[in-house]
């Protein structure tokens, strides 16, 4: 979600899940109040889901170190998570 309530100024949302749902990011961190913005109005809460926040330097870490696909994938969050 693009500027997701709970995201720090040098945090990027990359989306969300249960609490069981370990990642591999090192500097990820679970927030309290997952939404959706697929559906309007937007920001629907959504239950038994929990938004996840990644520091921006490690995805421009990770991002320069992908090829191809991956690699723009990383761009894209970075793009849409400008406030």
């Amino acid at each position: 979600m693009r500027n997701h309530p709970e995201c720090r100024s040098d945090e990027i949302h990359i989306g969300n899940c249960r609490r069981s749902i370990e990642f591999s990011w090192r500097t990820q961190r679970l927030g309290l109040v997952a939404y959706r913005e697929d559906v309007l109005p937007s920001r629907v809460f959504v239950e038994g889901m929990f938004p996840v926040f990644v520091k921006r330097s490690e995805i421009v870490k990770i991002g320069i170190a992908s090829h191809g696909s991956l690699r723009i994938m990383f761009q894209k969050m970075l793009e849409e998570g400008q406030p």
